[in-house]
Order: structure tokens, then sequence, then C-alpha cells
């Protein structure tokens, strides 16, 4: 049927789109497509929570942060583990567009680069770009255009 796939194909049900947009994830919901969009997502929330927690401290307010808006105050590694979609790609069976931009300073590179890596390893249909400059927020207007050119072709290619 058709399955809104939260960005980086969130299955815990725990976040609200508004949630999604808040930490700069945009969620695309095609009626009756076999797409999948992610811009800037976080694939594996156990490592990102272990990187935040390296780089900023356990106390930090990033970490409060990240452990409320993504983990919703459960951070048990087997919770982190279970809502991280780089542990679900065998799940996945539509098409992917992964979009990251190479500055991303709130959720690292890696994390789409790693889950491009899983879906070409499972033989599932994705592709990746790569916005040369680009920061979380797509401020840069030409990095903002081509994300919104290559979901475009994406989508038609695959419908």
């Amino acid at each position: 049927g058709d399955k809104l796939l939260f960005a980086e194909f969130f299955v815990s049900g725990k976040l609200t789109f508004k949630e999604f947009c808040n930490i700069g994830v945009v969620t695309i919901k095609i009626i009756k497509s076999v797409n999948a969009v992610s811009i800037n997502g976080v694939s594996d929330v156990e490592q990102m929570m272990k990187d935040e927690k390296r780089q900023y401290g356990s106390h930090h307010w990033v970490v409060s942060y990240w452990e409320r808006i993504i983990a919703n105050g459960q951070v048990a590694d087997d919770h982190l583990e279970k809502i991280s979609p780089i542990n679900h790609v065998e799940k996945i069976n539509k098409p992917v567009l992964l979009i990251h931009g190479q500055r991303d300073s709130v959720v690292p590179i890696k994390q789409s680069e790693m889950m491009y890596e899983e879906l070409i390893d499972a033989e599932k249909t994705v592709e990746f770009i790569e916005l040369e400059k680009g920061d979380h927020y797509l401020r840069n207007f030409q990095n903002r255009m081509a994300a919104l050119k290559a979901i475009d072709v994406f989508i038609k290619k695959h419908i």
C-alpha cells in the first residue's frame, strides 16, 4: 500500500512531519508512488548519538536535543538500533534518492554515505547526490534548485 516513508525510512513512527522538518529533514509523500527521498537524513541513529556524545559530551544541549527529538527519550542502544533506518534496508522495496550537503554540520554526510552503501550491498535501487558546499538547510540557491530538479527527475523516472 501507499506508505509515508519518512526521509530516511524511519520505522519507529515516533516523529511527526513537523518534527522532521524541525531537524532539517525533508519528507516527501507521493500518493501511489514508488519513490522515497531523503535530504540530509539520519540513517544510523545509534551511530549519530555516539558521534554527538563524543563531539559534544553527554550533557551538552545538542545531545539532549537528539535524545528528545530522535530517540523520544529512549536512548538504550537496542531502541536506537530498532529505529535506525540502516538496520531495516531489507524492508525497503522502493527506489531511493539520497541527497546530502557536503558541508552539513547537523547531520554528517557519512549518514547518507552509509545508507547508500547498505542499499547498494542489498541490491536496492538507489541514487545518491552530493551537494557541493551544501549545508543542512539548503541555504544555497543553486543547491536547493539542484535538489528539487533531482527529485523531479527521480520521481518522473520511477513513476
